[in-house]
């Protein structure tokens, strides 16, 4: 699949799209808006000052007050205050699924912190190079500042069945970045498996020892990257020791880790890309510490052995015993000066061919997908064996150019088949799960990114006959009796072999989701879904003409499907408090197909464990702003929920009171859930007025001028209205940055 290189416009504020949210939120959710807000209004931190344009409507600098939780007293009209006494902050932590009755606990730092964090980035944007450029075992570190993006074009102008302008398809170029830096050498683990590195070791070496830290970040102690970038332990608490650390680098990356975290100095928060900078920084010395100490030793990396290490997995290759062993224990020693150590479960010995359990199980589920999931075309051609080059999504003209009376000739003398079993291939899965003897979770995500891409595929394949023969079902000119019979028989056949088709996948993506219930896998869910919503929602556009693509009756059948799997998800997943955010994902594709294909509030309900109707909530400590943006935006002004929606607007106001009122400016989740309340549609101005109360906003001249001025803004962090599900899916999944 072709990827187009685009150049960025440099912003420093970029860094709010790219470093400091996890990957793991919901599609509406994201730092666009109040990007373009810092961007316009050129608000930053500099040296403990906060700046502002002193020329900002009331309204936007009423809402910076309240957005930045600073004592209203601080900010006068001039355009800049103090803040060195108000940064400390308490970030948002939300929990995941991540193994069987195990859970990972992810952050989002407040807005104050992350306007922070882009002039950190700023300042130090080529130091935080130099010390991720010190490792010769590190196989994925920043390299340089990011200068360009790659897109993967995922069949935008086939699928919506028109041509995409520019501004759709790009949105605004730095709006989508993946990271601040580009990084090197492997922006994914399985990269690193399929390169030559990985095979030159494995012919130079006959063993591999795999090992990881343990619970690496919620290990890290945040001074010790003060002793890192030291010069080492003694170096460092000298250093410390003589406060001669600081104004350094390292210390003021401490302290902002630490103000963003209530001042913890234990662990740092998980999910941001700048928390991988900062534990990388010091893994870095301490994979330098290793390899000099080897050198020492006599045992030179890529003579006696290879070390590869990925965030925090390593990769030893070795044929000596003693070598390993004292590679193995330096690394032990190193770790320990930080506070951190080896992980024993998941440290394992493998012998040559380096072929793992997870490896030989992707092996076969390639082979299931080829031998399973295909269209033949004439003298059985099978889709999978075509070039990648030929998968190539063509250019709007050259798609068009398949509508002449040769092509149709040709077309409609194909023997074309479409099916798959989806009982039988389910069956087979669980079977190479077993015989591979590897967990759903390690395969599920590889299954269905595959799944995916093989959809994206066929449905190009498709396309090509199908929109020939939609194009002369309407224009019969020039034909003969027999190939008008013949174009609408075929087209009517082909429609409904692909539905068929479709509804057995899904058949199939929802037997691999309900294994695995986790956010990265309801969002490649959501990436599969967004295909087959796009492909049957949209008309053809062809000769500036528009051609109806499918009938009611076979979109209703697609659309139900997923709707009637959706509900069966949420129906079969018993009530867990701290796994909500991963089902209720898939809201978001319910609301895209329209309100005929809802999900009843009777369900919600249940799978909420609560009574809505005339009750009050009891318990709100699950109810987090993600969970809520969802239903809220789910919701929406729909009658049907109106019962829902009350007893969501008393959780929200039961959860601001839940928490001390000092400490209320300082919460990150209840920042990002006042500012959304604001901005929200669905809430009139009496409820969002009670909620600023709350924050002791209680003048009704400035509420009525924060309100106004989120009626403009339209959205903070939330996208309540115009989402677009195409744009969103492709905005999380899509982007790659290399320069």
């Amino acid at each position: 699949m072709k990827r187009k290189k685009v150049a960025l416009k440099y912003k420093k504020e970029r860094v709010v799209f790219s470093d400091v949210l996890p990957y793991e939120t919901p599609l509406i959710f994201s730092n666009r808006n109040f990007y373009r807000f810092l961007v316009k209004y050129n608000i930053r931190i500099e040296s403990n000052k906060l700046y502002w344009d002193a020329n900002m409507p009331d309204g936007a600098f009423e809402s910076l007050k309240l957005l930045l939780g600073v004592d209203a007293n601080l900010l006068k009209a001039n355009g800049n205050c103090n803040v060195e006494n108000h940064k400390i902050r308490i970030p948002f932590s939300y929990k995941i699924a991540h193994k069987h009755d195990k859970f990972r606990e992810l952050a989002i730092i407040h807005p104050f912190n992350q306007i922070q964090m882009v002039e950190f980035y700023d300042k130090y944007k080529y130091l935080i190079l130099h010390y991720c450029n010190q490792s010769h075992y590190s196989i994925r570190r920043p390299d340089k500042v990011a200068c360009y993006f790659y897109y993967k074009d995922r069949l935008h102008e086939q699928l919506l069945g028109k041509k995409v302008d520019s501004k759709e398809e790009f949105m605004n170029e730095y709006e989508n970045l993946k990271s601040y830096f580009s990084y090197q050498k492997y922006s994914n683990i399985y990269k690193f498996y399929e390169d030559y590195r990985y095979q030159r070791a494995e012919k130079k070496f006959n063993k591999l020892l795999k090992f990881d830290i343990q619970d690496c970040f919620n290990s890290i102690y945040t001074h010790s990257l003060v002793w890192a970038t030291l010069g080492g332990i003694v170096q460092g608490k000298n250093a410390w020791f003589n406060k001669q650390h600081n104004n350094t680098f390292g210390d003021e990356f401490d302290d902002l880790m630490q103000r963003m975290n209530f001042s913890e100095t234990n662990g740092i928060v998980i999910g941001p890309e700048f928390s991988r900078i900062f534990a990388e920084i010091i893994l870095q010395k301490i994979d330098r510490d290793v390899y000099n100490k080897m050198n020492a030793k006599g045992a030179f990396l890529k003579k006696d052995y290879e070390c590869y290490r990925y965030v925090d997995d390593y990769f030893l290759f070795y044929n000596d015993e003693e070598i390993k062993n004292q590679i193995l224990e330096e690394f032990s020693l190193g770790l320990r000066e930080y506070k951190l150590t080896i992980s024993d479960s998941k440290t394992k010995v493998f012998e040559k061919p380096f072929v793992t359990d997870i490896t030989i199980a992707k092996q076969k589920i390639d082979q299931l997908f080829a031998e399973n999931i295909k269209i033949r075309i004439q003298q059985e051609v099978i889709l999978d064996d075509l070039d990648e080059d030929e998968k190539d999504v063509a250019d709007v003209s050259e798609r068009e150019s398949d509508l002449n009376k040769d092509k149709f000739s040709s077309f409609i003398n194909e023997n074309r088949s479409l099916y798959i079993n989806p009982n039988a291939f389910n069956a087979k899965f669980k079977g190479l799960i077993k015989e591979s003897e590897v967990e759903y979770k390690s395969v599920v995500n590889y299954s269905l990114a595959k799944i995916c891409s093989k959809l994206e595929v066929l449905l190009k394949k498709f396309d090509a006959r199908f929109k020939c023969l939609t194009y002369y079902n309407q224009h019969t000119e020039g034909l003969s009796t027999d190939e008008v019979g013949q174009c609408v028989k075929l087209r009517k056949q082909d429609e409904k072999s692909l539905t068929n088709f479709i509804t057995s996948m899904l058949d199939i993506v929802f037997f691999l989701y309900s294994n695995n219930k986790r956010i990265n896998t309801t969002l490649k869910v959501l990436s599969i879904l967004n295909v087959v919503i796009l492909y049957y929602k949209n008309n053809y556009q062809l000769k500036k003409e528009k051609f109806i693509r499918f009938e009611n009756s076979n979109i209703d059948i697609v659309f139900k499907k997923i709707q009637d799997e959706i509900n069966l998800v949420m129906q079969t997943t018993p009530f867990n408090p701290n796994t909500q955010l991963e089902a209720f994902y898939l809201l978001l594709a319910i609301k895209e197909m329209g309100v005929d294909y809802g999900v009843s509030d009777s369900i919600i309900n249940k799978y909420l464990n609560v009574v809505c109707k005339g009750s009050k909530p009891k318990e709100c400590s699950f109810w987090n702003v993600l969970l809520i943006s969802v239903l809220l935006h789910y919701y929406s002004d729909n009658e049907e929920y109106k019962d829902n929606l009350k007893f969501l607007k008393d959780v929200i106001i039961a959860k601001i009171k839940g928490v001390e009122k000092q400490q209320r400016s300082l919460s990150t989740e209840l920042t990002l859930l006042k500012m959304d309340i604001l901005a929200c549609p669905y809430l009139d101005d009496t409820y969002k007025k009670s909620v600023l109360k709350l924050f002791n906003v209680t003048e009704d001249k400035v509420q009525n001028e924060i309100i106004e001025y989120a009626k403009k803004q339209k959205s903070w962090f939330v996208k309540w209205k115009g989402f677009n599900m195409n744009y969103e899916v492709n905005a999380k999944v899509s982007q790659e940055v290399y320069s």
